[in-house]
Formats: C-alpha cells, structure tokens, sequence
C-alpha cells in the first residue's frame, strides 16, 4: 500500500540517522576520451567500464579500461538515446539503459531498455509516474526528472532529482518491474537530503549498501557545485531509505560540471565521473571509504 505523498515527506525523522561520515580517500585517476565528454552512466566489470552519454548522444555503450583507453563501442539496436541517464546491469547480464532524463517535468516517453549481446532488438520497460498528473506540472512540483537508478532482485529502483527550487530537495523512489511492458511506477518512500540533489545511484554486489552521487542544485548557482558521496547502509530488506546515512564532500568538479554517475569497483572502491566542459575533459575519480568501526 502506498502512502500519501505527505506521509512520505515527514516519516524519513521516524525512521532515519543521519550520521557524520568517516573520511573517504578521494583521487583522479583518468581523463575520459573525449567520445564520453556527456558521460552519464556507469557500470563496472572487473577492470572494464562501461558508459553511455547524455541526452542526444548516440545510442551506444562505450568500454573503457581504468586508464581512462577507450577499448569498444556497441550500438544498442532499436534504442534511441533522448535522455540517457543511468546504466545498471542485473545478474543475467542484461543491460538497463534508462532513457529518463526529464529536465522539464514535461516527457510522457519516459523508457529503459532491456538488453543484452545478441539481442536483435532493446527491449522496451515504458512508464510513467503514479503522482504526475500533468505535463508539466507547476514548477513547484518539478520532481519527476530522474539521473540515478540500480537494479536489484528482480526491480529498478529510480530515485528522483527535484528541480522544484523551492528548497525542500525530497528525492523520491519509484520501482519498476524488470521486464519488458508498460507500467505506472510504484512510489515506495521518499527523502530529503539536505541541500543535495541525486545524479547518480549504484547498490553494492551484496545488497547492503547504496551509493549515491549528489550535488548543491541551484538556478541561480552554477559554478562552484558542492558535490556529496551519500552511503546508505543497516536497511532491512528493501527498505532502501530506512537505513544509516552517511555524507562526504567530494571535491567538486570544475566549471560548474557535476559528476553524473557512480559504481562499486572492489575492496570498497568507488568509481565516479564527471562530464567535460569545453574547456575541461571528462574524468573519472576514486573513492573508498574507512571501515565503520
């Protein structure tokens, strides 16, 4: 049973400590070819990084080693890349490619494409939002853009970037059958983080723990962005919001580009990229966390 929107706003003091975060390890460690001056999603295999970029990019997923050494390019068939986003993987292998980038609040395509090598076609996961009701809506209810998403046992689970401006900065999240349909989204759970806005979502191998990549999301203040590493951990099932937060600054990227995308490498290890500028490279960072103790 989903609860109303305003119960979702004020249970997160009920259920939620935010914690002070142990100092993380922070290093670049590659430019990006300039292919992936948009990059917008990630996922990690072994020392393989996979990419896609952002909206108007071509419809293709590009490896790259952790040297930043461009290695493939694939075409992903029957896709089309209006706002690509976010890139997450299941156990099977199969690629999610969710084209949900909605800076306007005004999308009624919103999709995600299902596939894997050998497909001859994406398959296509269509939906909409249960709580939009136009399109747009009025600005004081722009939060139905989305840049982060992971998959995990058989959903996606979509967190939403509020471009509301009016200060409240609730990230809603919204599952979705990993198959191939059309659905209504199912809102679970809501919650605010602080002055951060999500661009980038990742859960590890084990289901224990979220990442999230964040940024100080102003109109009016595009330079310098105060980007945020946000851990989620001591969730129950999947109850990924009640859990203990933990939030690090990271070092922000220049000339107003956020870092757009995140995902768990090994021994703890997080990989993060930034998209280029015209005077600045794409590039990819390191972080890793000290063990709680």
């Amino acid at each position: 049973m989903i609860l109303s929107q305003k119960l979702l706003y004020f249970s997160l003091s009920l259920g939620l400590l935010l914690t002070a975060c142990q100092p993380w390890k922070y290093q670049r460690i590659a430019k990006l070819p300039p292919t992936l001056a948009e990059a917008s999603g990630l996922y990690i295999n072994h020392d393989t990084c996979w990419w896609h970029n952002d909206s108007g990019g071509a419809a293709t997923i590009y490896a790259t080693n952790l040297k930043g050494e461009l290695l493939d390019s694939v075409a992903i068939p029957g896709a089309k890349n209006v706002d690509w986003e976010e890139l997450t993987t299941d156990e099977q292998g199969n690629f999610y490619l969710c084209d949900m980038g909605n800076n306007r609040n005004a999308r009624q395509d919103l999709v995600i494409y299902k596939w894997h090598k050998g497909m001859k076609t994406a398959e296509q996961i269509k939906f909409r939002y249960p709580d939009q009701k136009a399109y747009p809506p009025p600005q004081s209810q722009w939060n139905f853009d989305a840049e982060g998403c992971f998959w995990y046992g058989d959903s996606l689970y979509i967190f939403s970037k509020n471009r509301s401006g009016e200060g409240n900065y609730f990230s809603k999240l919204y599952a979705l059958p990993d198959q191939p349909g059309e659905y209504v989204a199912t809102l679970k759970d809501s919650i605010s983080f602080g002055d951060r806005v999500i661009t980038g979502a990742a859960i590890n191998a084990e289901g224990t723990q979220i990442a999230l990549i964040a940024y100080d999301y102003r109109r009016d203040k595009l330079w310098p962005l105060k980007s945020s590493l946000l851990i989620i951990e001591d969730f129950s099932g999947r109850n990924f919001l009640r859990g203990t937060i933990s939030r690090q600054e990271v070092p922000p990227s220049k000339l107003g580009r956020q870092y757009e995308t995140i995902d768990y490498y090994h021994d703890g290890f997080l990989i993060i990229a930034s998209e280029g500028s015209p005077v600045t490279a794409p590039f990819m960072a390191r972080l890793k966390a000290r063990k709680r103790e």
